[in-house]
């Protein structure tokens, strides 16, 4: 199963922006992984990956990006107390490999016009 998308809507109590909770999409250096799950030491993060857009978090925002072996997003340590980092996640799967699906798709025929 491949996930395709990562989907976040914030669900904060506060009605203004709050950047120092938001999600940090990192620009990739040539750092490339086919595993979501994997941990990034502080040194190859450091190397590899450079923030480059925060979505602040914020009532009622929603967060989408393409799910790539060169995408990468984070969550910096902030310390927010008794409080909760309130969101959906929505993650969207395909049960066949992207080589499949367009194996498929190069092997349908040619549309009449």
């Amino acid at each position: 199963m491949r996930l395709v998308v990562n989907s976040f809507l914030y669900a904060s109590e506060s009605q203004q922006p709050e950047p120092s909770l938001g999600t940090v999409l990192y620009r990739s250096f040539g750092l490339m992984l086919t595993n979501n799950n994997s941990k990034l030491s502080d040194a190859t993060r450091d190397r590899y990956l450079a923030p480059d857009v925060v979505v602040p978090y914020e009532a009622n925002c929603l967060l989408s990006f393409v799910n790539t072996p060169f995408s990468f997003h984070g969550v910096e340590p902030f310390d927010i107390g008794e409080r909760k980092r309130r969101l959906v996640l929505f993650s969207p799967t395909l049960n066949e490999t992207v080589e499949r699906i367009e194996a498929d798709f190069r092997a349908r025929p040619a549309r009449m016009a």
